[in-house]
């Protein structure tokens, strides 16, 4: 299947780099799941660079972490809705020997549901929505997290590239990227890991049809596109060949 990091290893490997890419993402996980993951046994196979993707969901996801009567769903009002994308944890792993086939990944979509609460509210109503306020909790959680997973690759001296990918909406419609300069604070603020927002790239290509798997729509319900939102073949290889340059840096300051 196209993947992201796929695309990133041929990338690597077309510039001599004897490398594979282990794909970890896991449809539905969190921040807080792939840290568990890390400490359980991700480091095992000794990777050159650990790389965090990030997508508008991850945040808002954070709401399965909440107490139970802070993401109640109330039964009469539940109709089925999506999140799309997941955060993946790639392992970059040198091998100085003879490159063997890499292990691909799958990105799935996530199901919810809506209710009358913080789940029923999907992702753009946080960020480019009336529910910004309701964020700000789960901000706080994804810092935690995110600030005790650099703290651990740091200790085992792994290197992080903690990574952005935009959704389409921001795209579209031009909105002040909030999201990449709160990560970029938030990596500031922990004095480690270098963090790369893809954002401009995509808006620079500005082709939502051919950088996500969506179609333009007769704008019903204010909806221009329709699709499950995921990045196109396309839209992999770009996000591949995006991180390449800064992988590639990061690998050989590494050596």
């Amino acid at each position: 299947m196209d993947t992201w990091p796929s695309w990133l290893e041929n990338e690597l490997r077309s510039e001599g780099l004897s490398v594979n890419v282990w794909n970890a993402g896991r449809a539905g996980s969190t921040l807080r799941d792939h840290l568990k993951y890390l400490k359980d046994r991700g480091l095992d196979i000794k990777p050159d660079l650990v790389i965090l993707q990030y997508t508008p969901n991850d945040i808002p996801d954070y709401r399965a972490c909440l107490p139970p009567n802070r993401q109640r769903r109330t039964v009469e009002s539940l109709r089925p809705t999506t999140i799309v994308n997941n955060t993946a944890l790639i392992l970059l792993w040198v091998r100085l020997t003879t490159p063997i086939d890499s292990a691909t990944g799958e990105t799935t979509v996530q199901s919810a549901t809506r209710g009358d609460d913080l789940c029923s509210y999907t992702t753009p109503d946080f960020w480019y929505g009336d529910q910004r306020e309701a964020l700000n909790p789960l901000i706080e959680m994804y810092r935690q997290d995110l600030t005790e997973a650099t703290s651990y690759l740091d200790t085992n001296n792994v290197p992080l590239l903690f990574v952005m990918i935009p959704d389409h909406v921001l795209i579209h419609n031009n909105y002040e990227n909030e999201q990449g300069k709160l990560l970029e604070e938030m990596i500031d603020d922990i004095g480690y890991g270098h963090f790369f927002d893809l954002t401009p790239l995509f808006e620079e290509i500005d082709d939502i049809e051919a950088l996500y798997l969506l179609a333009k729509s007769n704008e019903i319900d204010d909806q221009p596109f329709v699709g499950n939102g995921h990045p196109s073949r396309y839209g992999y290889s770009t996000v591949g060949r995006g991180i390449a340059p800064v992988a590639m840096e990061m690998i050989r300051e590494a050596d």
